[in-house]
């Protein structure tokens, strides 16, 4: 682990391979059974992704009950847009990133059509 300064705060940076190989496999492996899901069911899967969610969380929240028929009060649009306001996390910046991981999970990635609207090098968060 490395500690990083930046202009506000200081990161503890992860920079254990054995790790990081293991969090990566993981994450693919939920991502084909993901993908086996939407296989199987088809147009019953919807397809929301965190930054979605919390960045455009009155939509996102509205098109989630649409989706599902059921009715969506103003009121717990209202909460949970507060709630959400657009805080998101980059854990992904708490990585030591190799070169090799990140083109092994940039090659993964565009195995499943759900992940081609992310990209790996934005810094501040996974593009959508």
């Amino acid at each position: 682990m490395q500690l990083i300064k930046t202009d506000s705060y200081f990161i503890l940076q992860i920079n254990n391979t054995e790790v990081v190989r293991s969090a990566v496999e993981n994450f693919f492996t939920l991502a084909e059974a993901n993908e086996q899901i939407r296989k199987l069911y088809g147009n019953a899967v919807l397809d929301i992704s965190s930054d979605e969610l919390t960045f455009n969380s009155r939509e996102t929240l509205w098109k989630i009950c649409s989706f599902l028929d059921v009715t969506c009060y103003d009121s717990y649009l209202n909460k949970v847009e507060r709630l959400l306001n657009g805080h998101s996390t980059t854990s992904r910046n708490l990585v030591a990133w190799r070169e090799e991981d990140k083109d092994l999970i940039t090659t993964q990635m565009a195995k499943y059509s759900f992940l081609h609207s992310f990209t790996f090098d934005d810094v501040s968060s996974f593009s959508y």
